[in-house]
């Protein structure tokens, strides 16, 4: 009863629910960039990370590879703030795409979220 279990890409069902429901309770827009709720988001390009939505993590099209989203996920860090370390890593990369232009799927997208 109380062995662990990893959920995987399970979680990004359930962070695309609690999402909708921010957007119902009018507290998030999918027009929202991603910097208005986390100022300390940014990519090696600082004018295209400004551009990035709530939209474009959601939908795969932020622009950040899929290699670039498994350097940062699985790092089981139960320290408080693992998630804001492992978004900050985020830092030097830089996108295959400019947002919205491209599906690409990325961990990143959703450890973002």
């Amino acid at each position: 009863s109380k062995t662990p279990f990893a959920i995987g890409s399970i979680s990004k069902s359930l962070t695309a629910l609690a999402i909708v429901k921010l957007i119902e309770d009018k507290k998030i827009k999918l027009e929202d960039s991603v910097q208005q709720h986390l100022p300390w988001f940014k990519l090696k390009d600082s004018q295209i990370s400004s551009s990035i939505t709530i939209q474009h993590l959601l939908t795969h099209t932020s622009g950040i590879n899929t290699y670039e989203g498994l350097l940062i996920s699985d790092k089981q860090s139960k320290s408080s703030t693992a998630l804001k370390e492992n978004v900050m890593r985020l830092s030097n990369v830089k996108l295959t795409a400019l947002p919205g232009e491209k599906y690409q799927y990325s961990n990143a997208n959703y450890i973002v979220l």
